[in-house]
């Protein structure tokens, strides 16, 4: 019976795998899928498959190591990083951002810093074309609050959904003043080196990265 029942079960994971094949390569044909594919059941890999091109230029593939940009993605890993630090008694969610951001104008002494998190504190969307660089250049945070604080609120703080880029920025000041380590370094300490994301961190524009995909 032992014998038997080990054999239906890898019977059915070995059905499950080559659906799971079967989908992917669905995926791929239907809709050109660019990317790279995990799946797995309890710490088990199901799938894990590279399909396209990490450069079309050079006509390099993707593979199993091949590093993405995120994008606001990294909102998710902000935020959680920010709970660590809440659950750790270093970050009161409800505080004023001024708090942890001192020069941070007086109208934004309301907003809390929990609605950074939940796009609910009335700050514009975005700097671009605010600063006078392209997009995707870095801003020191002296920079980056020179402007924030040449805005205007969109709306009253906590009374509104608004999508807001720059509240992530500052979540991230707040994470760097807290930890007194850079932005890249405390989220390696809380959040990638635990969870044991070898392939993930954070990127600063012009860093030689091996296995990065060109968008």
């Amino acid at each position: 019976l032992l014998f038997t029942t080990i054999f239906l079960q890898a019977q059915q994971e070995k059905r499950i795998k080559n659906n799971l094949h079967l989908l992917a390569n669905q995926l791929k044909d239907s809709l050109s899928y660019n990317g790279v594919i995990m799946i797995s059941d309890n710490g088990n890999p199901l799938l894990k498959k590279a399909f396209g091109y990490s450069n079309y230029e050079h006509q390099i593939k993707n593979n199993l190591n091949t590093k993405f940009r995120i994008a606001s993605v990294s909102k998710m890993f902000t935020s959680y990083a920010i709970y660590i630090l809440a659950d750790k008694k270093l970050i009161n969610l409800n505080s004023s951002i001024r708090n942890f951001i001192p020069s941070l104008n007086k109208k934004f002494k309301n907003i809390t810093v929990s609605q950074l998190i939940l796009h609910t504190s009335g700050l514009t969307r975005s700097i671009d074309n605010l600063g006078g660089k392209t997009n995707h250049d870095s801003y020191t945070n002296d920079e980056l609050i020179s402007i924030i604080n040449s805005t205007d609120l969109q709306s009253v703080p906590g009374k509104s959904f608004s999508y807001s880029n720059i509240g992530f920025s500052l979540l991230g000041i707040i994470i760097e003043n807290t930890t007194k380590k850079s932005y890249g370094k405390a989220m390696e300490d809380l959040v990638f080196t635990p969870l044991v994301l070898n392939n993930t961190g954070h990127e600063f524009e012009g860093d030689v990265l091996v296995n990065k995909a060109n968008g």
